[in-house]
């Protein structure tokens, strides 16, 4: 009776076939908000990366049959750690940019002491960031961004094969350079409350040198944060097409940054 034999290079790509899949889905799993937020529990993330791992690794053909041991076996873990780092900070930058977007118009409205925790990320945030991330968070799920995602990372081992080092000074300064897009976008979504607030400084400011007896910081005060809110209730609708037109940006950054 013959013995089934098998090789080391048999063993290593069996290996590779799993652990480089899962190095970088979990990475991603790992970074990209919703799925990976504090709420969500670690062990929750780490079956969801599995069975994703086990559904693609046998789809995924081009697979390096190095030791994992060695030390090309290691950078290709690394490089592929950091893809899925890469991909998931830049949807990270998308909710950041509601964040920012909120503590603009907090500033301006003088609701900028009023904070919450953010029981997402576990940071305090402003009232109205706390608002306006409740409200991507639930558009982001009605659009199926969470199944977008999915499909752009399972999309990634077609593009990017796990046979080389393939992370490049190229998308490190491509992901850097978003920092600019999400100052951009924060400004857009925050620039009709900050110039309705503006106008109503400049109201309240006519109003004290016509009548200087008038207390600035017990009129002033409310009246901006009660015009503030109002502009932001008035501003939601919107901001909806706004939220897709920024999503659409986002999937398309992600996509260009796996196909450099």
């Amino acid at each position: 009776m013959a013995l089934l034999t098998i090789s080391d290079a048999q063993i290593f790509t069996w290996v590779g076939q799993y652990i480089l899949p899962f190095a970088r889905i979990g990475a991603f799993f790992s970074v990209i908000p919703i799925i990976g937020a504090q709420l969500v529990p670690p062990r929750v993330r780490l079956l969801l990366a599995i069975a994703i791992t086990v559904l693609v690794a046998p789809m995924i053909t081009n697979v390096a049959s190095n030791n994992p041991f060695s030390v090309s076996g290691l950078l290709l873990l690394v490089s592929q750690l950091l893809l899925g780092v890469m991909m998931g900070f830049l949807v990270q930058l998308f909710f950041q940019v509601f964040i920012l977007a909120g503590q603009m118009i907090a500033m301006q409205n003088g609701l900028g002491f009023a904070t919450l925790l953010d029981p997402m990320n576990g940071v305090q945030v402003v009232s109205i960031s706390q608002l306006l991330i409740i409200l991507a968070n639930l558009l982001y799920l009605s659009m199926n961004g969470h199944l977008i995602l999915i499909h752009q990372i399972v999309e990634s081992f077609q593009i990017l094969p796990m046979n080389l080092f393939n992370v490049s000074a190229e998308q490190f300064y491509e992901v850097v350079m978003q920092g600019s897009w999400l100052f951009k976008s924060a400004l857009m979504i925050s620039l009709p409350s900050i110039v309705a607030l503006l106008f109503v400084n400049l109201s309240i400011g006519v109003m004290t040198r016509v009548a200087p007896q008038l207390n600035i910081f017990s009129i002033g005060f409310p009246l901006t944060m009660i015009f503030g809110l109002l502009v932001v209730w008035i501003g939601l609708r919107s901001m909806v097409p706004e939220f897709y037109l920024l999503a659409d940006e986002n999937f398309m950054m992600i996509r260009k940054l796996i196909t450099r």
